[in-house]
Formats: C-alpha cells, sequence, structure tokens
C-alpha cells in the first residue's frame, strides 16, 4: 500500500511530497536525503509527535527530520552518550562500578564515577553490524516501531542474565573497596566508547508496562527505580534499552544505533567526569569547554544539602510527600532561600557595594528574588534600595531589531537601549537626577518625566534583567561598587542514579503556568516560543554566568508536585497533530513522576514559587 507522505528537511525547511510503500522505517527514508542534510539527523516528528528514526510509516503524514538544534534531538543525543559511556564502564569495570548521572553544567553532563579498586578488565569485542550502505544500523528486526510489547513470562526483554548494570541502590556488591575515577580510567573509557561508536551497534528501545517492570526490579534489586514506580502513581510505562548485553532504563527517545553518536569527549572535573558533545548553536563540532566553577560549586551545595536530609530522588520526595511531610519540605526549602538571601545582602553591606545587578535565565524568579533583597538591604537600616528593571530600557518598538523571520527579536542585547541605561546608572552614582524611563509593552515606546529620581544618602541600587552581568550595561561603573548575582534553579533531584531532573524543564513549566496565569497564553504558545527563548539565553546569559560574585539556586525541593496540578490540565490541551504535541507529551510523562501537592497553604507570600502560581507579595 502506498502512502503520501510530506517530509520537511528540517523545522524550517520547504516541504516535500513523496509516496512510498507503507511499512519503511524513518531511517530507511532518511538514507534518501542524508548527504543534502547539514547536520546529522537524530529523530523525527511525524505529524507533531516526536518519534524515534525507528518509527514505522504506515500512514499518510508529515514527516520533520530533526537534527541537535531541535530540543528533543539534543536530548536524545545527551541520553545516547550517557548511554555509551555506562555501556563503556559496565564493559572494562563489571556491574559494580557505579555512575551517577548528576547535571548538566559546562555545556556537558556531570557525572560521578566509583571504580572497584583493581584494573579494568579487558573490554569485549563488539562486531560492527551490518547496514545499508552508507547508513548506520537500525534496530534489528521485531524492535520497537514507537511502541513495543514487553517480554514474555514476566522476564524483561534485553535483560543480561537478570542483572542491571550498576550496582543496586547505589552500593557495591559485598562491600567492594571503590576508589574514584583516575584520568587513565578516562581514556580507556573514551576508547571503549569509540569502539561502540565504530562497531555501528542497535539500540533495542522496548517499552514495558508498569507491573511488568515492577516484578522484573523486585528480581534484580534495582531499589531507586523500583521506588520510583511504587510511589508514582499516574507512571505507566518506561522505556528499557539494550545494548549488547548491557540493559538501562531511560526516559526518552534514543538514537537507533551507536553510530549516531558522536562526537563526544571526556573531562576530568571535580572528581568526576563530564560528558561533553555537541551544542545546538553549532551541531557539528563539540561544544566550547568553559569552567563554570561557581554553578559547580551551587550544584554541590545542593547535592549535599539534599544528601543530609535523605532527599535524593524523585522517590524519597514523593514517599515524603505521601506521609504528610509536605508542609515541613516547604518550610526546610523556604527558610533556606531566606539564610541564602540575608547572608547575600549582608555581604553587600559589609563590602559597601552600590549597584546590585542581577542576572539569569527565564522563569529563575529574578523579580521576587530582587524583591527580596531588597526587602533584606533595607532591614539593616538606611534609604531602601532603588529597583531598577532593565525591562524599561528596551528600543522604542520602530528600531528593535528582527530575526532572519522578520519578527521583533527582544532577547538581544541589541535590542536594549544601553547607552540610556549606562547614562542613567552613571547619573544616580555621581549624586545627579536622573530622568528614568517607563516603558509602555502596548504602544512600544519609552516615556519619560514620570520618574525623575536622585539617590538619597547610602541609597544602592539593585538592577535585574538577563543582561544585566553583560559588562556593556555596566560600561564605565567603578567595578569597586558592583554586586553580581547570578540566578538560575540549579535542581539536583534525581529520576534515579542515570537519569536527572533538567532544570532547563523546570525553569519551562514555571514559565507555562506563568503565561496562563498572567497573559492568558495557552502551553501551545509557551512551548513554541520556548526554543527562541533558550536560543537567547545561550548568547545573551550563560556566557556570563561566571561574571557573577555570587550564585543564587532558586530551586525549590517542592515546587514540581505543585507545579503538576496547574501544568498537567494545559499540556493535556495540546492534541495529536498540533506542532508543540511532542514535547507537550514528554513533559505530561516526566509530571507523571511526582506525587502532587494540594495544599499551598504552608508556601508563604515571598516564596519564588508565588511568582509563577500566584497569591505572591510582589504582585502588581
Amino acid at each position: 500500500m502506498k502512502i503520501k507522505l510530506t517530509i520537511f528537511k528540517d523545522p524550517g525547511a520547504d516541504p516535500v511530497e513523496r509516496e512510498i510503500e507503507a511499512g519503511a522505517k524513518i531511517e530507511e527514508l532518511l538514507g534518501e536525503y542524508r548527504s543534502h542534510l547539514p547536520y546529522r539527523v537524530i529523530t523525527a516528528r511525524v505529524d507533531g509527535d516526536d518519534v524515534a528514526l525507528t518509527f514505522v510509516l504506515e500512514k499518510d503524514c508529515e514527516v520533520t527530520f530533526c537534527d541537535i538544534r531541535d530540543n528533543t534531538a539534543n536530548r536524545t543525543l545527551q541520553r545516547g552518550v550517557s548511554l555509551l559511556f555506562l555501556k563503556a564502564v559496565y564493559d572494562l569495570y563489571g556491574k559494580d562500578a557505579r555512575v551517577v548521572i548528576r547535571n548538566s553544567v559546562n555545556r556537558g553532563i556531570f557525572t560521578t564515577v566509583d571504580l572497584p579498586c583493581g584494573g579494568a578488565a579487558e573490554a569485549p569485542s563488539s562486531e560492527p553490524a551490518e547496514a545499508p550502505t552508507g547508513e548506520p544500523a537500525g534496530v534489528p528486526s521485531g524492535a520497537a516501531k514507537g511502541s513495543s510489547a514487553g517480554a514474555p513470562d514476566g522476564e524483561l526483554a534485553g535483560a543480561p542474565d537478570g542483572e542491571l548494570a550498576g550496582a543496586p541502590d547505589g552500593a557495591p556488591a559485598g562491600g567492594q573497596a571503590m576508589r574514584k575515577v583516575e584520568e587513565h580510567d578516562l581514556r580507556m573509557i573514551e576508547k571503549r566508547m569509540w569502539q561502540l561508536v565504530d562497531a555501528n551497534l542497535p539500540i533495542e528501545v522496548n517499552t514495558v508496562g508498569k507491573e511488568e517492570l515492577f516484578k522484573y526490579l523486585i528480581k534484580i534489586g534495582a531499589e531507586e527505580k523500583l521506588e520510583l514506580l511504587k510511589t508514582a502513581p499516574d507512571l505507566k510505562f518506561i522505556n528499557v534499552c539494550r545494548l549488547e548485553k548491557y540493559t538501562n532504563y531511560f526516559y526518552g527517545l534514543m538514537p537507533p544505533s551507536t553510530g549516531y553518536i558522536c562526537p563526544f569527549a571526556l573531562e576530568p572535573a571535580r572528581g568526576g567526569v563530564l560528558l561533553r558533545f555537541p551544542h545546538p548553536s553549532d551541531p557539528g563540532k563539540l561544544a566550547l569547554y568553559r569552567r563554570d566553577a561557581r554553578i559547580f560549586a551551587a550544584y554541590e551545595e545542593e547535592q549535599a544539602r539534599l544528601d543530609a536530609i535523605d532527599l535524593r530522588y524523585i522517590s524519597d520526595l514523593n514517599k515524603q510527600i505521601a506521609a504528610g511531610a509536605a508542609e515541613g519540605i516547604v518550610r526546610t526549602a523556604e527558610e533556606r532561600h531566606s539564610e541564602r538571601i540575608e547572608e547575600l545582602a549582608q555581604k553587600i553591606i559589609d563590602k559597601g557595594k552600590r549597584i546590585v545587578l542581577i542576572a539569569g535565565p527565564s522563569s529563575s524568579g529574578k523579580t521576587t528574588f530582587s524583591m527580596r533583597l531588597i526587602k533584606a538591604l533595607a532591614a539593616h537600616g538606611g534609604p531602601p534600595p532603588l529597583y531598577l528593571g532593565t525591562d524599561d530600557y528596551f528600543l522604542d518598538r520602530a528600531l528593535t531589531p528582527k530575526d532572519k523571520k522578520g519578527e521583533y527579536n527582544f532577547e538581544g542585547l541589541d535590542a536594549m537601549d544601553v547607552e540610556l541605561f549606562v547614562r542613567n546608572a552613571g547619573e544616580l552614582l555621581s549624586g545627579k537626577t536622573a530622568d528614568l524611563p517607563k516603558f509602555d509593552f502596548i504602544t512600544g515606546d519609552k516615556a519619560f518625566g514620570l520618574r525623575k529620581t536622585r539617590l538619597k544618602a547610602g541609597q544602592i541600587i539593585v538592577v535585574e534583567g538577563i543582561h544585566a552581568l553583560n559588562k556593556k550595561m555596566s560600561v564605565g561603573i567603578d567595578d569597586a561598587v558592583k554586586f553580581k548575582i547570578y540566578i538560575s534553579p540549579l535542581t539536583q533531584l534525581n529520576i534515579d542514579d542515570h537519569n536527572r531532573v533538567p532544570s532547563t524543564d523546570v525553569r519551562l513549566i514555571r514559565r507555562m503556568v506563568r503565561d496562563n496565569r498572567t497573559r492568558g497564553r495557552d502551553a501551545c504558545g509557551t512551548l513554541r516560543q520556548w526554543p527562541k527563548v533558550r536560543a537567547g539565553e545561550s548568547v545573551n546569559i550563560f556566557p556570563y554566568n561566571n561574571e557573577a560574585d555570587e550564585v543564587f539556586n532558586s530551586t525549590l525541593i517542592y515546587e514540581l508536585p505543585v507545579l503538576k496540578k496547574y501544568a498537567m490540565p494545559l499540556l493535556e490541551g495540546i492534541k495529536p497533530g498540533e506542532a508543540a504535541y511532542g514535547h507537550a507529551k514528554w513533559l505530561l510523562y516526566f509530571l507523571s513522576f511526582f506525587t502532587p501537592v494540594e495544599d499551598e497553604g504552608a508556601i508563604p507570600p515571598e516564596s519564588i514559587l508565588r511568582e509563577f502560581v500566584g497569591g505572591g507579595e510582589f504582585e502588581e
């Protein structure tokens, strides 16, 4: 039977119409176009739904090829690099080696690795898989076409002799002595990863139901994965991946074979390993390596705090919520924020700083944090600090630059009236009166004469905006009077040892809930805009986080259980066929891991979360 396809070589390309025989995999179709594509395709989108390249086409549809400039494809490549790394460690050091996928930092993924004492074993050879000429191999016959059945008789498909890679519950079997990974280990692991890539081995992915997986995890003693199934009532299935005899669980799409997973590199970092790979802004080569020391330190501090209260995994959080401990979790998290804000206020005063510059990515909680910092500073005596929001310093609409699609680009520094901001800040700090603008977002123009302002003796300026750490925004101001803060929700809670909670998803869910509440925007609108927001952050925010004197981690351990009840109805409103359907489906799956918190009575009005769910002290 013939089916009609509308093919987009990438999300922004013109469509190509053609007919093929039903039953072909997308990977087979891709082979005809591969030489004409700018970058390696990792996933596809079929009628708005994100699918693996092993997906079988059975009816008329739209097909879009996606390289890592697409969010889902980018995550899929990262998942593939993680799988390769775990497999290589398993091959060399056995199942007692412990790898924990920690967090995204330095344009890579930070992991910690504990290895059994003694040398590495010789890695088994991997024979190259046969593939159509010039194409990576696909999943072998009988593998999933978007979904697949589990194994019969209560056994899990692809399980290697009943063993799961990595020690159950994070502990080496038999109390074996462990050591940290060293440089020579990294070179061996990296070599093994490239051997796997060169062999172009198929990656089998089976979607396994909750009940069947439950039986298997009990059998092998994979405690942290088992606990998630026990404590997440809305979680219905998990993707089980097999690479040769190695089996593991991942919560998203995978490349069809190891030949797709490149380039990559391993870098020693703070006692662990940084997995490096390309960035969407330049998919053809490894991302530039940056040492974000302050971000690393903030992550480590958060990890130590969670370890101290025994909240390492989502299942730990779910169990405490189910036990009625949500109010205590909220109180502890909010107290930590208050303590940290007071610490920062004290440092600003002790160091005699006159201007505080606050920046961070979208939905970090910049506005609420700024207001709370102003209150904390005011509590030390003296005049209340002056809040100076950079949103009032946009260029007039007629002068605002446009992107390649002819749409206004409000994300870049060239959309800001930098000259006016620098002049006003300089006037204020030198004791002069400044005519501060008020930007009218309806007319697209600045109004003057409404806020003529002069600083009082000892009055501090607090500046908040995405460009606040860019030196061009404070040129001419003495560095000695500046105090620079970077804010972001640096989440350290893990799904399990090999699947992290992405901070980016936390920010997106925050933004989605706030957009709907304050602007009436549906979830589809937020999801469509998100790639542009993320691209702007990569250029305008993340390169400057090392400028900060301090980092404020705005994560709240309890926020996703609260946000769940707001976000899920919005996401469920996105239907199959809509452009954002695939992304919405992933977020719904992600939120299914969490036990919801229904009662918000313990969340104080000054909480950063109130900026998103409402009821906040600082709302206009």
